[in-house]
């Protein structure tokens, strides 16, 4: 059965019916899958959002494996490096995120992808392409680190090792 949650604050959603607080949102802790800390991917076309993504990552925990500017490079660095969570823009030249989310979800069924939007029209699209969590940008400081978290939860209690 497939459960969508709206959390209007933040504009994210799960597939589960039940959305749990991991943490404060402040807390700086690894998440840890079976004691390892895991690994993040980040994809959007503009630098600068990368490099905030990547330190909201590190800074909740993660290890950032790598970067992609485009959705080309985010199908082969995410089959080479096969990391924990993928950040993953919308809306990209050439291949959007909305077009290599199916894509990285066949190739990672296991990995939790958040999409990270200027725009709120995209999320069903975004959900129907399996992504976890869909986070509007103007959010993504606030919110990214407690949606990865909970979607990481609701896999653990759908998917227990």
């Amino acid at each position: 059965m497939f459960f969508v949650v709206q959390i209007a604050k933040a504009g994210w959603w799960f597939n589960c019916d039940f959305i749990r607080q991991i943490s404060d949102p402040g807390e700086s802790h690894s998440p840890r899958v079976m004691g390892t800390r895991m690994n993040a991917l980040v994809v959007d076309d503009d630098a600068s959002i990368r490099k905030i993504v990547a330190k909201l990552l590190t800074k909740g925990g993660f290890d950032v494996v790598g970067e992609a500017a485009d959705g080309a490079q985010a199908l082969e660095i995410a089959a080479r490096l096969l990391p924990d969570v993928i950040t993953l823009d919308d809306s990209m030249p050439g291949m959007s995120g909305l077009a290599v989310l199916p894509q990285l979800r066949k190739t990672l069924p296991n990995a939790v992808i958040v999409m990270l939007s200027m725009h709120m029209q995209y999320e069903e699209h975004a959900r129907r392409g399996g992504a976890d969590a869909y986070i509007l940008k103007i959010c993504a400081v606030d919110e990214l680190i407690p949606a990865i978290r909970s979607a990481l939860a609701v896999s653990a209690c759908l998917f227990p090792a």
